[in-house]
């Protein structure tokens, strides 16, 4: 995989994700009695190391590209021929389990650590534990939105293909 294959949409997301890791780790490691210059490096370190593992998932499932015409086809768009089978039926299946139980564990745990974090500030706790809470909610909130408003109304179509490809797969070596 290329890194310009990429394109700004992709970048954007991982760089979101990145930031939002840093900051929360930052704020994490802030509740410690080290050294402030240890404390930013281990929220650019905890960034740069959820960028890096962003585009090596990419690069696993055969690159953002690949990632992207299997995303567009679950939305409607051709079938990624080039693609083996194998790598479509598991780009099927985790799209069905992220628009099911995944999204609304997002809400659950999102509903949690917001809870959380509203009891920190109300008990007068450490402001910097409930940044952490309300963070951790955020990312969880922003997760299950997304599952449930981008990729949900997707769901259909996406176990529609996947009984598709797993009826084509069927003879077919290594295909599951």
């Amino acid at each position: 995989m290329r890194l310009r294959e990429i394109d700004a949409g992709g970048w954007l997301r991982a760089a979101g994700a990145a930031v939002i890791a840093a900051v929360l780790a930052g704020v994490f490691a802030a509740t410690f009695p080290i050294a402030a210059w240890l404390t930013v490096g281990i929220g650019v370190g905890s960034g740069a190391a959820i960028l890096v593992l962003v585009v090596a998932a990419w690069a696993g499932a055969g690159g953002y590209s690949a990632h992207r015409a299997l995303r567009d086809w679950v939305r409607g768009g051709p079938e990624p021929d080039r693609l083996p089978v194998g790598q479509r039926v598991r780009y099927l299946s985790s799209v069905i389990g992220r628009t099911g139980w995944y999204a609304w564990g997002g809400v659950v745990f999102s509903l949690a650590f917001l809870l959380l974090g509203i009891s920190d500030v109300l008990g007068e706790q450490d402001l910097r534990h409930a940044v952490i809470m309300f963070g951790t909610a955020l990312v969880w909130g922003i997760i299950a939105v997304h599952s449930l408003t981008v990729e949900r109304p997707h769901r259909a179509r996406a176990r529609e293909l996947y009984e598709g490809q797993l009826a084509t797969a069927d003879g077919v070596p290594g295909s599951p």
